[in-house]
């Protein structure tokens, strides 16, 4: 996983994807690895591959007995120093370390790192701040032979997860060499999740399902699909699902709402989440269901109703909500705006849910993100900015394999072409967004992409092959209740 997670990081920053294969060489490579150590520097250079953050020089120091361990090893060129610390000089170095460390001395070091940060556990932390460490303390206490004391503080940590989601991805990974029971392997899967690593969670939930035929899996494995970008595939296990509660109904209808959402069926969203809220529905899968009636309502043209929704979703959240949770929110809310037409609104939603995505390592909202950017600069008229934020947000996409999220990229791209006079361009990536849409079910997307065509055949004087797809598109966005465009189909027809 440590390759991918360097991809997706490197991309996240700006590194061109025509980069990325230079960036990793650079950044693995073992000839940057000498051949002979100094022996006293094997246990430092272990701590420090192994601390998963900086380390003072005065904590090095007092963690091996050595005054001279900080300065030894900078001189080296193994180490660098940072405002935050001591780090390894370059990434890759830390695989190389500790395959060449003895195993009884990698134990002795998560046993120093996680007396370190069991020290750093004070009253005065801040929420994320004890979940960061709390989550280096049970990694620590897990590699270094403690596997009950690292599952009791996960279980007892679980609460804090949502504030740090990233930093619980190493120990998740830990523990799940020991998890036992399906509880545990739930609660690993979903911080998986939270940590923006989907694909492998739904690996370990897809398998839990099929020995336990659970809901939590199945429901779960739903949840992934979504994140993933494969909204068919959840929409066809949640139909299947059957739930036994009202309750396990109520999360369905939110799941199976977004991901008809997200295949653009708008109208069978609404339809979905037509049901009487239960009482005793937690507060965040009622926000779930308001914030999709909200969205449904918005690209069905009923905009006061959607305000309405959002505003009552935004309420049922608060600061404590999983980072990934804010930036879906202060997306949705942006999006609104921006088909109310307050650009300068729109903005600033776009520019809160990049900040969260960027504080926290979301590469995957980093996308979503940058596509709606994207679309709000090409709404401006500002095609460089427009083509640079999509192409940021396609590279992400496609490193995540995400087939919804690259869609709209695709069709957003094609629909940028075709307002620049690219009319060739245009028409290539239109026709191959009718195709992708149609193996993913998407027929919202097939009727967009068929009014891209309607323009470019427009723009060339071709006049009956452009009221043959406007025609095509208003039939298509007819079907799927999209009434703002057909509206605007009626208008070019």
């Amino acid at each position: 996983m440590y390759k991918r997670q360097t991809s997706i990081a490197a991309l996240a920053r700006g590194v061109p994807a025509v980069s990325l294969a230079r960036h990793l060489a650079e950044a693995s490579s073992p000839a940057l690895f000498p051949v002979d150590l100094e022996a006293h520097w094997e246990m430092p250079l272990a701590l420090i591959a192994v601390a998963r953050s900086p380390i003072e020089p005065r904590e090095l120091s007092r963690l091996v007995g050595d005054d001279d361990a900080a300065a030894s090893l900078l001189a080296s060129g193994l180490v660098r120093s940072t405002a935050s610390g001591l780090e390894l000089a370059r990434p890759g170095l830390s695989d190389a370390i500790v395959q060449r460390t003895k195993p009884e001395l990698l134990m002795r070091c998560h046993e120093l790192l996680a007396e370190r940060a069991r020290d750093q556990l004070i009253e005065e932390l801040s929420r994320e701040s004890r979940s960061v460490i709390s989550a280096r303390l049970t990694l620590h206490l897990s590699l270094a032979g403690r596997a009950r004391e690292a599952s009791d503080l996960f279980q007892a940590s679980i609460a804090l997860v949502e504030a740090a989601p990233r930093s619980w991805l190493p120990a998740a990974e830990a523990l799940l060499q020991s998890a036992s029971g399906e509880a545990q392997a739930l609660a690993l899967a979903r911080v998986l999740v939270r940590a923006g690593e989907p694909k492998a969670a739904r690996e370990l939930v897809r398998d839990l399902a099929l020995r336990t035929g659970g809901a939590d899996a199945t429901l779960l494995e739903g949840e992934c699909s979504i994140e993933l970008g494969d909204a068919a595939s959840a929409r066809a296990l949640l139909e299947r699902f059957v739930p036994a509660s009202s309750i396990e109904g109520a999360r369905r209808a939110a799941l199976l709402a977004r991901a008809l959402i997200r295949l653009g069926a708008f109208g069978d969203a609404t339809a979905v989440l037509a049901f009487e809220l239960d009482s005793d529905l937690e507060p965040s899968v009622r926000a779930d269901i308001c914030e999709c009636a909200g969205v449904a309502a918005m690209y069905t043209g009923d905009l006061a109703r959607a305000r309405r929704c959002l505003t009552e979703a935004a309420e049922l959240l608060d600061e404590s909500a999983a980072p990934r949770r804010r930036v879906r929110a202060a997306s949705y809310r942006a999006i609104l705006a921006f088909r109310e037409g307050d650009l300068d609104a729109a903005e600033r939603g776009y520019r809160d849910a990049l900040a969260v995505a960027e504080k926290h390592g979301l590469a995957d909202q980093l996308a979503r993100c940058s596509l709606n950017f994207g679309t709000a600069c090409h709404q401006r008229g500002d095609i460089a900015e427009a083509t640079s934020a999509y192409a940021r947000g396609e590279a992400l996409a496609l490193a995540l394999d995400q087939p919804d999220l690259i869609l709209v990229l695709m069709f957003n791209a094609a629909k940028l072409h075709a307002d620049a006079g690219s009319l060739d361009r245009a028409e290539a990536k239109a026709d191959a967004v009718i195709d992708r849409a149609r193996r993913q079910s998407a027929a919202f997307f097939v009727a967009a992409a068929q009014s891209v065509l309607g323009d470019v055949a427009f723009a060339r004087g071709d006049l009956e092959r452009a009221r043959e797809q406007f025609d095509l598109a208003r039939r298509g966005f007819l079907a799927e209740d999209a009434k703002r465009e057909v509206a605007e189909e009626h208008l070019e027809l």
